[in-house]
């Protein structure tokens, strides 16, 4: 069997992106910060949460999210994985708008709690992000919805 990378599953113009996003982590990775992916589809989700397991150190991936203030949920884990960057995936999550709203009226938590989130969503959930949380989209470091088919 063929050990495909990310960049085998994406256009030409998004794997530049990639390389956007490595750049973007590696000046942010002492500091607050989040990023979003959005993906088309649930495969290249999957390859995008791989992806960042396989290259950022340390990575945590949160899973525990009970209720729409996934950011006051994150800011109470452990100090020492805290301290690490966190994938939140919220690709699945039938209540993905409570939890985008909810992320945005608790942006500050972001800096104020410096966490290091890559925030991982649905098409869909990037659109509901464009249209209903533009002030949470402009703090992102990074952000882009991944087009690509998988």
């Amino acid at each position: 069997m063929a050990n495909y990378t990310l960049k085998d599953y994406l256009i030409l113009d998004e794997k530049t992106k990639i390389d956007s996003l490595i750049k973007t982590y590696n000046k942010k990775r002492n500091k607050a910060f989040i990023m979003t992916i959005g993906s088309k589809n649930k495969f290249l989700n999957h390859i995008f949460n791989e992806f960042l397991i396989k290259n950022i150190d340390n990575i945590y991936e949160y899973q525990n999210m009970n209720g729409t203030n996934t950011l006051n949920e994150v800011s109470k884990i452990e100090e020492g994985e805290k301290e690490h960057p966190i994938i939140i995936n919220l690709y699945n999550k039938e209540n993905y708008e409570n939890i985008l709203n909810g992320f945005l009226f608790y942006r500050d938590y972001i800096y104020d709690k410096k966490l290091k989130i890559f925030l991982l969503v649905s098409d869909l959930g990037f659109n509901y992000l464009e249209d209903f949380c533009e002030d949470l989209l402009i703090l992102n470091s990074f952000a882009y919805n991944f087009k690509s088919e998988g």
